[in-house]
């Protein structure tokens, strides 16, 4: 199975939305379990409405087990790892008596674990479109995405 997905992420205090455009391949493992493997790109695109700008938010690489159910559902688990340098800035010790100091911590890459369910639906002969609903167990946010299949 080759496939492409994307989604849109809204922004956040520390980042801009995101448009994350994906590609992968699946091995059938058998009829109704497939695993996959693929790599993805990021764009930022601003905060809003107002303040759009094109920005690089790093690529990634993506690997994912697609269980098919009955009439197009199937439940979906998977991980990604986006490359790019990410400032983490927090304030540590302000719990005790101590000031508390400002640390500045540089993440190379950032992680995403999802499960979710997947439906499928015929687009065309060949191609099937699907959508994706999860829930990113590291990141504590839904995801959803589009795709299509061949």
């Amino acid at each position: 199975e080759k496939g492409i997905t994307w989604q849109v992420k809204p922004a956040t205090n520390i980042q801009p939305s995101i448009l994350d455009l994906g590609a992968q391949v699946g091995f059938k493992h058998t009829p109704s379990l497939t695993y996959s493997i693929g790599l993805g790109g990021a764009i930022g695109l601003g905060r809003n409405w107002y303040n759009m700008r094109l920005s690089y938010e790093g690529i990634s690489a993506r690997a994912s087990v697609d269980w098919k159910w009955i009439r197009g559902i199937s439940g979906q688990a998977g991980y990604e790892r986006r490359y790019k340098d990410y400032t983490n800035t927090y304030i540590s010790g302000k719990d005790s008596e101590i000031p508390g100091q400002v640390i500045t911590q540089t993440l190379h890459y950032k992680e995403t674990v999802y499960l979710g369910l997947q439906k499928r639906y015929k687009l065309s002969g060949k191609q099937t479109g699907t959508m994706l609903c999860g829930y990113d167990m590291l990141q504590h946010q839904w995801i959803f995405r589009i795709g299509i299949t061949q």
